[in-house]
């Protein structure tokens, strides 16, 4: 059974705790009447608690796992597709760098799916 396509509004979930966006566009082509992400994504983590102070912050690059759906020629982006982000920022006021895993934790729709 394949995972469903992501779509603008999906849930990113960071471990450990982080606050992370998508900044990246979505196409046209829509799953439930929401955009679809496909290729890479861009992603912006802050308030990274990798580092003690919690104010780690990095980006870092989801990459559509799709093998068998394209959005425009690239691979759609999946429920359960993820990165690992370093994050840079402080430890006790000296500067710490860490990793934060995100991934696509809910996918924002449920009617599309692809492998």
């Amino acid at each position: 059974m394949g995972k469903y396509i992501a779509v603008q509004g999906c849930t990113l979930e960071c471990t450990p705790a982080a606050t992370a966006q998508i900044a990246t566009s979505p196409t046209t082509t829509k799953a439930d009447g929401k955009a679809c992400y496909r290729g890479s994504l861009t992603i912006t983590v802050t308030n990274a608690t990798a580092v003690t102070d919690g104010n780690g912050a990095g980006t870092g690059v989801i990459t559509g796992s799709a093998q068998e759906v394209r959005i425009d020629g690239q691979p759609a982006v999946l429920e359960g597709d993820k990165v690992q982000i370093t994050v840079s920022g402080t430890s006790g006021g000296n500067p710490a760098s860490g990793t934060v895993i995100v991934k696509i934790s809910q996918a924002g729709q449920t009617y599309v799916s692809a492998s």
